[in-house]
């Protein structure tokens, strides 16, 4: 018999509330059944579910943060401290590719908004007081599904963000991949952010 470790490819909470138990990244090593293997994907999924409605009940009646927050999630490499450095005029936050928090903070203050860094793993606890969360990503809407089924479930409003997009290299593909990445996300918002080396390859439309 085999043994794998099941690992999610979007790992990015693990609970610190002692209250939530149920615990979605678990690291136990699972045997592998060649008479069912789609095993460990089903358990996978289902533990997850639970995490989600746990996670929806236990923070119910959690208060949002007085003043309008803003918090960019998503794996490391999608360049998050870029993002929150733009919508912030100046650099608030390191942009290289190693995660440097392990815990949620506020990083930029403006009497508008505030903005706050995620980092990997953290307290959905505090996440849930957020008003806003974009959550990153730079390959396929596909690898940030998880997060949008965890927010949903604690009712946290949110958006996606495809990053790195390469406007001149990938031009028309941009298009088509937008189509079909919106039709996943379904009512969720969608916005693919990127670079043009000339103005002349920014497209005259937006994408829709």
């Amino acid at each position: 018999l085999k043994s794998y470790h099941i690992k999610p490819s979007f790992a990015f909470f693990v609970v610190a509330t002692a209250s939530l138990s149920v615990m979605y990244c678990s690291h136990r090593i699972e045997l592998f059944d060649p008479t069912d293997p789609d095993r460990l994907m089903r358990k996978q999924i289902e533990n997850f579910q639970k995490f989600c409605d746990a996670a929806s009940g236990y923070l119910k009646e959690v208060p949002k943060l007085k003043t309008t927050s803003i918090a960019v999630l998503g794996p490391s490499g999608v360049s998050k401290s870029t993002i929150t450095n733009a919508f912030a005029g100046e650099k608030v936050a390191a942009t290289d590719v190693v995660e440097r928090t392990q815990t949620i903070s506020m990083v930029h203050a403006s009497p508008e908004y505030d903005m706050y860094d995620v980092p990997g793993s953290h307290d959905v606890h505090k996440l849930k007081s957020l008003h806003l969360i974009m959550v990153v990503y730079t390959d396929r809407v596909e690898h940030v599904l998880s997060a949008q089924k965890l927010l949903t479930s604690i009712g946290i409003p949110f958006i996606f963000v495809r990053n790195k997009c390469n406007v001149k290299r990938d031009g028309p593909g941009l298009q088509q991949d937008f189509q079909k990445e919106q039709a996943i996300a379904g009512q969720i918002p969608l916005i693919y952010l990127g670079h043009a080396e000339k103005q002349d390859d920014i497209p005259e439309r937006e994408f829709r």
